[in-house]
């Protein structure tokens, strides 16, 4: 089997074909909230800090929660929590685990340099004034 490089064009294809584009589904949420004053959260985000999530949530919601209540909020929404409970035992979407790994930058272990040099361009192409921006790490 030959090594095909993969360029600019096929990393659009895959983005199209796997799950519908990504950077439409994204922008359009972005717009979206933005519109109507709403809360954008990003999983990376979310990962590095759940507790701030948890309050900025609750913020948004104009819930008034004590430490205790966003600790334990946050803790039973954690990745693992959710991951074990019967609620979110969904097998597979696609053909693929509902639930993978609940970790970022897992991107690295399937990108070569060259993709995600590739990704990159798409990426800058289509966030330009966007506003928006993804810390993949």
């Amino acid at each position: 089997m030959n090594n095909i490089s993969l360029t600019s064009i096929s990393l659009r294809l895959i983005l199209l074909v796997v799950f519908g584009d990504w950077f439409d589904h994204t922008l359009g949420w972005w717009k979206y909230v933005k519109g109507i004053n709403g809360l954008f959260l990003k999983y990376e985000d979310m990962k590095k800090n759940p507790r701030d999530a948890t309050v900025k949530i609750a913020e948004y919601l104009t819930c008034d929660l004590s430490d205790d209540v966003i600790d334990k909020i946050t803790e039973r929404c954690s990745f693992a929590k959710m991951k074990a409970s019967k609620v979110m035992d969904l097998e597979e979407v696609k053909g693929r685990p509902f639930l993978r790994k609940g970790a970022t930058g897992d991107w690295k272990n399937y990108f070569t340099v060259a993709e995600n040099e590739a990704f990159d361009e798409v990426y800058n192409e289509r966030m330009k004034d966007s506003g928006l921006s993804f810390d993949w790490e």
